[in-house]
């Protein structure tokens, strides 16, 4: 008898060891995430306290500061989940309800991100109606899908109870979860469209055949975000289908590593619109604004606050208007009066100097 007892622990070690390694991959992985969440956090510190921790509240601002912390109390809680010697199915963290918990805080920390980028979009594109409502039932289609697939997953999502004499486990055993793949096909969705939902429109010239450097801009920023969005997602999706690679597929579903990625991707993307409206000074709902970024072509001038709208080359150096044929209302008018003043004074004329002015620019 005792030595069958001797000969079935071995066994079971060995039947264990894939998980075993796929728990401690899953360890390494999170904090990885948690020191770069914390690293990337101080140094960008001092700008969120410049650009969101001053003046009026908004929507914006709401859902950046709550991407800001709520990505990292889920990825300490799943550390607690991971490193926690002898955790008790007592405990208010046990493992029976601390998996599924932190599972549900991840989807919900990823759909504040989902949000974050449609409100963008929805700022960006405020004169388009059919765009902004394409996106915004994309969106909730795609996060009402995530819960479903969740709903469907919860069982595979219960924890099991690892007792072998002689070992000592660390965090809760987490269970083989074979199509948690599936709850990440939404995210994977949501964020092709409105990647394509942001350039696509975007990329479309303006009336006089050229795009405007900030659209272009904001489209630079947009396509860093979703390329770190997309990889990070496709490698999670790809690791979740390893079903017989256990050292992957524990790694990409219990990690953290999505949220904490993608949370990252996010607020470097909204600091830099923060950061380019300060350096403007212009409101950042309307450096959002496609309709007035599309109708002029701009640059930064020389001082604070002052933009070069860029009317295009001629070979005089007035703009012709003779062509605008337009019925237009009563416009002010200036008139000179020589009530009062002599026969022999010539009145002063009016000029509008352009000198310190390049051709085809005009100062506003």
């Amino acid at each position: 008898m005792a030595d069958t007892i001797s000969a079935t622990i071995p066994n079971e070690i060995a039947a264990l060891v894939p998980s075993l390694e796929g728990a401690q991959n899953t360890r390494y992985l999170a904090l990885a995430t948690f020191i770069a969440y914390s690293y990337d956090y101080f140094l960008t510190v001092d700008e969120e306290i410049e650009y969101f921790w001053k003046g009026d509240w908004d929507l914006t601002k709401i859902l950046f500061i709550t991407n800001r912390y709520f990505a990292p109390i889920v990825i300490i809680l799943g550390l607690i989940s991971l490193f926690a010697p002898g955790l008790s199915f007592e405990l208010w963290v046990d493992c029976t309800g601390a998996i599924p918990a932190t599972y549900i805080l991840n989807i919900i920390g990823i759909c504040i991100v989902q949000g974050i980028i449609v409100l963008r979009i929805w700022y960006i594109f405020s004169s388009r109606r059919t765009l902004r409502l394409l996106v915004v039932v994309a969106y909730v289609g795609c996060t009402v899908a995530t819960a479903v697939v969740f709903a469907s997953l919860w069982h595979q999502f219960a924890a099991i109870h690892i007792d072998i004499p002689g070992y000592n486990f660390l965090g809760c055993g987490a269970p083989p979860a074979t199509d948690a793949w599936r709850m990440f096909l939404p995210n994977l969705i949501i964020h092709t469209i409105l990647f394509i939902g942001t350039t696509i429109p975007a990329l479309k010239p303006n009336g006089d055949g050229r795009r405007s450097p900030l659209m272009l801009r904001l489209i630079r920023d947009g396509g860093t975000f979703y390329i770190v969005v997309f990889i990070v997602a496709l490698v999670s999706t790809i690791g979740a289908l390893q079903h017989h690679h256990l050292e992957i597929m524990f790694p990409a579903i219990y990690s953290n590593a999505l949220l904490g990625l993608i949370s990252i991707a996010t607020s470097h993307l909204m600091l830099s619109i923060r950061s380019l409206a300060a350096n403007l000074s212009i409101d950042p709902n309307w450096l959002l604004n496609n309709a007035e970024l599309s109708r002029v072509q701009w640059r930064k001038g020389a001082h604070d606050g002052e933009l070069i709208v860029e009317i295009g080359p001629r070979e005089e150096d007035e703009v012709e208007l003779s062509d605008v044929t337009e019925k237009r209302g009563p416009t002010p008018t200036l008139y000179t009066s020589r009530v009062g003043t002599y026969d022999d004074l010539v009145p002063p004329k009016i000029t509008f100097s352009t000198a310190g002015v390049s051709k085809g620019d005009l100062r506003v």
